[in-house]
């Protein structure tokens, strides 16, 4: 895989190789394919071959569907967040920040904890990618993020997080989403990753140019 940049037909045997890898050995052999699963995510978006890209997406899902739950932040931060190589960085082809979009999906539902414990770094990186100039990776990132938000376990920012996600992807509903939650009494604590949500939110209301979109965000932070 590392030196078949010109082969196409060699990255797609050794893409097919690591499926059957996992298909034959299982949860065993992850650890010793951890190494070259960045190489793999990103042959998601082989300029040349649909096959390589077809092969590649079974093959980062099949690993990731094997990880222990323990695993997943480490996954996450050396596979999808890691600055050079990961999934989503600004370089990387638009197919595999949608697979890595769909990996951070897949992640809340499999270890919603731990992901809600990585919401302060996930949420600005989502974020970002719901402004890439490709409609099918902001469309996914959308997704993902409003994904990721239910893993937060917060009963009284869990009915806004549709509005929070839309505040995000769309300024103009910032004024609606703020009003919406200045009228909310927070019972439960409100921790980092429900901050991870909202202080964006505040952040574009303290900064509009309206005084009473400003008050409403003074009376949130006060109630929380």
């Amino acid at each position: 895989l590392l030196d078949a940049k010109k082969d196409k037909l060699a990255r797609e045997a050794g893409v097919l190789t690591v499926i059957a890898l996992v298909n034959k050995l299982g949860m065993p052999c992850v650890g010793s394919m951890m190494a070259i699963v960045p190489v793999v995510l990103a042959l998601t978006g082989d300029k040349k071959g649909p096959a390589v890209r077809s092969a590649a997406s079974i093959a980062t899902l099949a690993i990731f569907d094997l990880l222990p739950v323990e695993a997943v932040p480490v996954y996450i931060h050396q596979v999808i967040l890691a600055k050079k190589t990961g999934g989503l960085t600004p370089l990387a082809r638009p197919e595999t920040k949608i697979t890595s979009l769909q990996l951070l999906s897949k992640a809340a539902t499999k270890a919603p904890r731990e992901v809600e414990n990585m919401m302060t770094t996930l949420v600005p990186v989502v974020s970002k990618a719901m402004w890439d100039v490709k409609k099918i990776v902001k469309d996914q990132a959308e997704d993902t993020l409003t994904d990721i938000c239910g893993s937060i376990d917060n009963i009284d920012i869990r009915p806004f997080v549709p509005q929070l996600v839309d505040a995000i992807a769309d300024p103009e509903t910032v004024p609606d989403c703020v009003y919406a939650l200045a009228g909310t009494t927070f019972v439960s604590t409100v921790t980092a990753s429900a901050l991870s949500l909202t202080v964006p939110l505040l952040k574009r209301g303290f900064n509009d140019s309206k005084t009473a979109i400003k008050r409403k965000c003074a009376v949130i932070t006060e109630n929380m």
